[in-house]
Formats: structure tokens, C-alpha cells, sequence
């Protein structure tokens, strides 16, 4: 099987195509195409996941089998994280995988890197933001000890969406 590395500027390309094509997959049947658009090209765009890439507490990694990129994650520490207050953690901003790589533990291993990451680090907790609606990763949360501490409001395009705030103690 595949395994993670931790991405350079050498894979900007790779992170635009993997980061659209993964969040399309997970949210275009429950967004309008125009928000799904709006969202793509102010996130995954060239110059955003370079200073994304090259912030000093921001990491990307990517799981590869072969030369295909089957998945991606983003963690932030200190003031990288994308809200302030969570002192001491590390943020799990982002995880997704394809959908034709699902079930096949890849999302397992990016959390279990992300904890390691953290536990390295001396960081009291791992938290991230889900949407209320992703039933599938709230119940994946929940399995590996996340617990709901909050909520917030995430904007997509004109939809203001809820998202359950999660973590867990390191």
C-alpha cells in the first residue's frame, strides 16, 4: 500500500487538482454549482496553497499509491490555526480522500499522523471543524475520540453552513 510524505512547492499542481477534485466529490450534491465554483477557485488556487505551503506553521501532506495522489490533509499550528483561542493544538483543518480510495484506511492513517504531529510537538489536543451534515466524518471522528465542543458558522459562497467543533485530548 501507499504512504504519506509531507509536500513541498513541488506540489502546488498536485494540491489544486487533489483539493478540488476531493471537495467536489464530498459536497457537490448538497451546494449550488455557482458556491462549489466560488469556493474551488478562492481556495485552490495557485497562489493561495503556495503561502499556504511555505506558512512555517502549516503542513500539507498527501497520501500517494504509486504516482497517484489518492488523498490529502492540512494541519495548522499557533497562529496559522483558522480561528484563534486554541492555544497549545494543533488544527486538523483538513482531510479528504477520493472517493474511489474510501474504505481503504488512508483517512485512519492521515488522523493517526496528525496525532503523532501533535504528541511531538507537546500539544495538549488535535481539534477540527466538520459540517454537521457529513454524518460519515463525524462518525470517523467519534471512533478515534473526538468529542463535539462547539460549534461555528462556515460560509459557502451565499450558504452559511454550521459545523460541529471536535477534539481530542492528547
Amino acid at each position: 500500500m501507499g504512504k504519506i510524505r509531507i509536500c513541498t512547492t513541488e506540489d502546488i499542481e498536485k494540491l489544486m487538482e487533489i483539493g478540488k477534485k476531493t471537495f467536489r466529490e464530498t459536497f457537490e450534491g448538497e451546494n449550488t454549482q455557482e458556491d462549489m465554483e466560488n469556493y474551488c477557485r478562492e481556495n485552490f488556487n495557485y497562489e493561495k496553497i503556495s503561502l499556504e505551503i511555505n506558512d512555517k506553521n502549516s503542513r500539507y501532506f498527501v497520501f500517494e499509491e504509486g504516482n497517484q495522489v489518492a488523498g490529502y490533509m492540512k494541519v495548522n499550528f499557533f497562529g496559522s490555526q483558522t480561528e484563534d483561542g486554541y492555544e497549545n493544538s494543533l488544527e486538523l483543518q483538513r482531510i479528504y480522500v477520493l472517493k474511489s480510495y474510501k474504505g481503504k484506511g488512508i483517512g485512519k492513517k492521515f488522523m493517526e499522523a496528525a496525532i503523532n504531529l501533535a504528541r511531538e510537538n507537546n500539544l495538549e489536543y488535535v481539534w477540527l471543524g466538520v459540517w454537521k451534515h457529513n454524518y460519515k466524518a463525524i462518525e470517523f471522528y467519534k471512533k478515534k475520540g473526538f468529542e463535539k465542543f462547539g460549534e461555528h458558522v462556515f460560509v459557502l459562497g451565499k450558504d452559511e453552513q454550521v459545523d460541529y467543533l471536535m477534539k481530542l485530548e492528547i
